[in-house]
């Protein structure tokens, strides 16, 4: 038995009350693991997707365009993820842990934003496909696709570059 003294007295644990938290212990560890084998099986896919959608012409078509997208979305959300575990290897080492907090904080901030608007544009092109599938079939190309993908790409990642850079800016004062 382990004496634990509080303010009342002496406190007596059991063994099978260490026992219980020691499962409970034993069931976090084992969702933090399935979370991350979900994660890594997750990235797999999603690099999958981007490599199957970029090699293969007859898979560029502009909803496999957006969902390619949203892949990468998914990809540096994965990333922020790792940051995230290797800003706890390197907490003791103040300009490292900076770096990969900005680092975490960039990959989060600019996955989650073109996620939303990738979401949104998949949601607009199927409601156009299906509304005017002959219009859509005519007017939205895949190079109007492209182009609108690649501005969104950097419309973000200029907002998150800003965003990160204020957010310094405030911090440091």
């Amino acid at each position: 038995m382990d004496n634990i003294t509080s303010k009342t007295g002496t406190e007596n644990f059991t063994h099978t009350f260490l026992h219980q938290r020691h499962g409970r212990d034993e069931f976090v560890y084992a969702i933090i693991a399935i979370l991350n084998l979900q994660a890594l099986i997750g990235a797999f896919l999603n690099i999958l997707t981007i490599i199957s959608v970029l090699k293969f012409d007859k898979l560029r078509t502009t909803s496999n365009m957006l969902v390619m997208s949203l892949s990468i979305s998914d990809c540096l959300q994965i990333f922020g993820w790792i940051f995230s575990i290797f800003q706890e290897i390197y907490r003791n080492q103040r300009n490292m842990w900076n770096i990969l907090c900005l680092g975490q904080v960039f990959c989060l901030v600019l996955s989650q934003g073109t996620t939303v608007f990738a979401i949104c544009y998949i949601a607009t092109d199927r409601a156009i496909s299906i509304i005017f599938p002959i219009w859509a079939r005519n007017h939205i190309a895949r190079p109007v696709m492209q182009r609108i993908v690649v501005v969104h790409w950097m419309i973000f990642s200029l907002l998150t570059t800003v965003v990160i850079t204020v957010g310094n800016q405030v911090s440091l004062r």
